[in-house]
């Protein structure tokens, strides 16, 4: 790989490979929310049917569709998918035995077959979830995912291989499992349930609205207010 890659700069930049499974942790205003883990396109043999018929029933999961918007993707035995095979010295008409994992992407990604697992709080080692609490906190991000390459979220990074890949500060937080999490967001982030309060002030005296206006400016609170003539904001 180098030696192509020489062909075409001189600049080559090499990455450490970091051995784990990938998973997302949540982060929101200083506390984990929530933690999936993302699991690449596979299939799961039952020692009777072939990688192909596999492929084809977890294809009819209605939650699988070809559309954007849907939920998980279809899975698609494509050049990737038959490398990986070929790597594990198997074809589409192999049969796995009874619970074997068959891996069809090196990628974890929603929209390449990926499915998103839910990983329980008290899952995540403690030093993982400061770890990803301080990571969003260095790049001051109030909402942010943490992607953490690590072979078991059980465990401390301290004592394991682990890297974090990213921090994604617009995260995508799907909608499989994770639709309760918008509620509880714009909760915290919209305070009185959404609701502005409204002063309506009924009385003839010059300047009266105006001098409410700025006393509650006064006191801190940001406030508008329009006396028939002029809008202030």
């Amino acid at each position: 790989a180098y030696l192509a890659a020489q062909k075409h700069s001189s600049n080559i930049l090499l990455e450490k490979h970091v051995e784990g499974r990938d998973y997302r942790l949540v982060v929101f205003q200083g506390k984990l929310i929530w933690a999936t883990e993302r699991r690449p396109a596979c299939v799961v043999g039952d020692g009777i049917r072939s990688i192909k018929a596999l492929i084809e029933a977890e294809n009819c999961n209605p939650l699988r569709s070809g559309n954007k918007q849907s939920k998980l993707k279809k899975l698609v035995l494509d050049k990737e998918a038959l490398a990986i095979l070929q790597r594990l010295k198997l074809t589409p008409d192999s049969i796995p035995g009874n619970g074997n994992i068959i891996p069809l992407r090196r990628k974890a990604n929603v929209n390449v077959g990926g499915v998103p697992v839910p990983v329980l709080a008290d899952d995540v080692h403690p030093d993982n979830r400061d770890l990803a609490i301080r990571a969003v906190s260095a790049l001051g991000l109030d909402l942010a995912g943490v992607d953490l390459l690590i072979p078991d979220i059980s465990q401390s990074w301290k004592e394991t291989e682990a890297a974090i890949c990213e921090v994604n500060a617009q995260p995508g937080l799907g909608n499989l499992h994770t639709r309760h999490l918008y509620g509880e967001i714009l909760e915290a982030l919209v305070p009185n349930q959404g609701r502005v309060p409204i002063i309506v002030v009924l009385a003839p005296v010059p300047g009266l609205v105006d001098s409410i206006g700025s006393r509650l400016c006064q006191s801190g609170i940001n406030a508008g207010w329009e006396d028939g003539d002029e809008v202030y904001v």
